[in-house]
């Protein structure tokens, strides 16, 4: 179970002239056990509970915030200087350097001549103590010793032809390095710390390599800090993404975390308001001196599936996670993705390289990804399918195998659709093609293909089509049903063909196919947004009017065993750029679509034909696809999806300056109900058991009060929770509020 633990960051009073600025705290998920983190408030540590993936809860802009010195992401994608998101004025200067797809989004490649990215002299300042600098690596060639950024006076990082990427002391005192390898991305953090620069640590992939412990030197601000090319000497070759230089010695664990995007970029406000006063922060058996403002804002607790927006702590129902893996698929996209039994995952070919006229490529490669280990294996020898991609695939647990029809190759001129029929057999690992009897396939690619387990028969759905082919594997027999009839959701006359790419998914509760989005008429494209049920008894396509996601093709979409529902995630929006990263889920019994919340969500992408549902571990697994058209991903992600459960978190403080007379009010919004327990201590440290503020009053100096929120079809939403001797401000319409009696003080 995942647990998310929470701190929110201490509001100003608006218009207090000499109020500190607001604390910033770390959020995280997930934590086995309720170990302690920290804040930070003018350089003091406060702690608080901590989780293992941080993610920062600031006020103001994210230049603002008191962990990053300088952040580049180079999706800027052009010109000849880099921008920094936290100081809006500093820029990286750049020579010979060639923009480049990245681990996210647009990257800078290093040519291996006269190539640099550096900060000119006098930048000393952002590598002082404590520091990390953070960057992704890919090495494109080993060769001689070459740099690959320095920081003169203090530490100088190479790349060397026997894969060694070594660090090196301006001292001389620290030689220390660690393997890598040509193509792959690798997470790199130098992180320097203690006084007089006296600790540096080499961290590669989220695990520590050396340290070297005794005192530096410093850096020189009179020379330039720079990535590759310096001082005459020729560069390596290999480019470069999501340049970090935080002021702060980041644990190897927060650095993996980092690098793998876990953490959510931008400002966040959390807030939560009490009496007329606050004095003391009781925050798990400590208790910390506050300043004395009206309206001040604290929290510390608990919540699982839980993500910070404006002014409010809201549940999600769905939280993301990223599984890195050493051996993985070439980035590739427009490629089948299918749960094949057990907790195996399909894919196949694709496209792995497209600049829009520039250079196409496409793949012929098979794989499949273990879920339990997070690994990947690469399917091997026998006859497979010619290269191609644009394709959708489906699985038979009846007759264990995938039916992959057809499909496009692209990167020939001129380019083929293919008209074959191939299945693949999990177990064996094996290819097969069918030459079936009866109908002929015709040419085709971006169609939909759904097992239909009633019949045990593939029904596919080709674009521009008002027919269903119906592929049985055991006779191996094709047949093409006759015009499908076709009426609006009050039965009336309607209009419909298959388009491409679309979305499709069999629903074994109302015994329909699903049907969503698509595409006509490339390349003056028009793309939908319309949701068909068809009916494979009666023959019949039904047109919703169900208001839902965007129109779009090529989104991650799977049917939900366990709650009967399908999920959408991302797509392609448009022949452009445009990607979502959206979630959504529809429901075929009331034929509605709802958007879904989640932690911790994956760039946008598209170029999916399917997205693998795994019943063992009830999750949703995206695999590989394209963030934008230069950026082709070889990642794997899953996602939990809890729409129904109660969200609680537990905030603890000493009320021993809110006065006697107070009331404890609680606000929700999302048509959420809340109940209250509590438990009370004389001290802060041992508490009492847990009560229920329905049915006793709470009391004591130094309280832990346990929110819970209701599930339910909204999401619940906790906006404020505080004592008061009168009632707080309303709210915005919406809102539900909780009180509760509270026992006053004793003298």
């Amino acid at each position: 179970m995942y647990v998310w633990f929470l701190a929110l960051a201490l509001l100003p009073a608006q218009g207090s002239e000499g109020s500190p600025d607001a604390l910033s705290w770390e959020v995280g998920e997930p934590a086995e056990s309720p170990l302690l983190g920290y804040a930070w408030d003018e350089g003091d540590r406060i702690p608080v509970l901590r989780g293992a993936q941080p993610e920062r809860i600031s006020v103001g802009e994210a230049g603002a915030n008191r962990w990053t010195r300088s952040y580049f992401n180079f999706n800027e994608g052009r010109g000849a200087r880099c921008r920094d998101l936290v100081d809006g004025h500093r820029r990286l200067g750049s020579q010979g350097l060639e923009w480049s797809p990245g681990r996210f989004g647009t990257g800078v490649e290093f040519s291996g001549a006269e190539s640099r990215l550096g900060f000119g002299p006098g930048s000393a300042a952002l590598f002082s103590t404590p520091s990390t600098v953070s960057f992704w690596l890919r090495p494109l060639e080993l060769v001689d010793r070459r740099n690959v950024f320095e920081v003169p006076g203090l530490y100088r990082l190479t790349l060397e032809k026997d894969g060694w990427l070594r660090l090196v002391t301006a001292d001389g005192g620290l030689n220390m390095a660690a393997t890598v390898q040509v193509g792959r991305w690798h997470h790199v953090g130098i992180v320097v710390d203690g006084p007089d620069y006296a600790e540096v640590r080499l961290i590669l992939d989220g695990e520590f390599q050396a340290r070297r412990t005794s005192t530096c030197l410093q850096p020189d601000g009179a020379q330039e800090f720079v990535w590759g090319n310096h001082g005459g000497q020729a560069s390596a070759r290999f480019q470069l993404d999501d340049l970090r230089i935080d002021a702060r010695a980041r644990t190897s664990k927060e650095l993996l975390d980092v690098g793998m995007g876990t953490v959510s970029p931008g400002p966040h406000r959390l807030r939560l308001d009490y009496g007329e006063r606050l004095e003391e922060l009781e925050v798990w058996g400590q208790v910390h001196a506050l300043p004395q403002l009206s309206g001040a804002a604290l929290a510390a607790g608990q919540l699982r599936h839980a993500k910070a927006g404006d002014e409010g702590l809201r549940r999600v129902a769905g939280h993301w996670e990223f599984h890195p893996a050493d051996v993985r698929p070439r980035a590739r996209t427009t490629h089948p993705t299918v749960h094949v039994g057990g907790q195996r995952i399909f894919i196949y070919g694709g496209e792995v390289r497209d600049t829009h006229g520039v250079a196409w490529a496409v793949t012929d490669d098979t794989w499949l990804y273990d879920t339990a280990e997070k690994s990947w294996e690469q399917v091997v020898g026998g006859p497979a399918p010619a290269p191609r991609c644009h394709q959708d695939a489906a699985y038979s647990p009846d007759h264990d195998l995938v039916l992959f029809p057809a499909g496009w190759r692209n990167d020939l001129d001129p380019s083929i659709q293919y008209r074959d029929l191939w299945c693949f057999f999990p177990e064996s690992g094996r290819w097969e093609r069918r030459l079936p009897k009866g109908a002929r396939l015709p040419r085709t690619s971006n169609s939909c293909v759904v097992y239909h387990p009633p019949t045990r028969r593939f029904l596919l759905f080709l674009g521009g089509r008002r027919r269903v082919y119906v592929y049985d594997p055991l006779t191996n027999e094709l047949e093409v049903n006759s015009p499908f009839e076709i009426v609006d959701q009050d039965g009336g006359e309607s209009e419909f063909s298959v388009r491409g790419s679309m979305m499709s998914g069999f629903d074994p509760n109302t015994g329909l196919v699903v049907l969503f989005g698509g595409e006509m008429g490339y390349p003056d494209t028009i793309f939908y947004d319309q949701t068909i049920l068809y009916d494979p008894a009666r023959n019949r396509c039904t047109v919703l009017d169900a208001p839902g996601p965007s129109p779009r093709v090529r989104s991650a979409f799977a049917y939900d065993e366990k709650r009967g529902h399908f999920v959408l995630f991302g797509g392609v929006q448009d022949q452009g750029s445009t990607r979502n990263g959206d979630l959504w889920v529809f429901d075929p019994r009331t034929r509605a679509w709802s958007s879904v919340e989640s932690s911790a969500t994956p760039t946008q992408r598209g170029g999916f034909y399917g997205m693998a549902y795994e019943p063992v571990q009830d999750r949703f697994f995206v695999l590989c696809g394209r963030h934008s058209l230069a950026a082709f991903l070889d990642e794997a992600w899953s996602l939990a999806l809890d729409p129904g459960a109660e969200a609680q978190a537990t905030y603890a403080f000493d009320r021993a300056g809110f006065g006697s007379a107070q009331t404890l009010y609680v606000d929700t919004r999302g048509g959420a109900p809340a109940s209250v327990d509590w438990a009370a201590s004389s001290d802060g440290g041992r508490w009492g058991p847990w009560r229920n503020a329905a049915d006793a009053p709470v009391e004591g100096r130094f309280v832990q009060l346990r929110i819970t929120l209701g599930g339910g079809a909204s999401v619940p939403e906790l906006v404020r929770l505080g004592f008061g001797a009168s009632s707080l401000p309303d709210l915005d319409d919406g809102q539900e509020r909780a009180r509760f009696d509270v026992a006053p003080l004793e003298e």
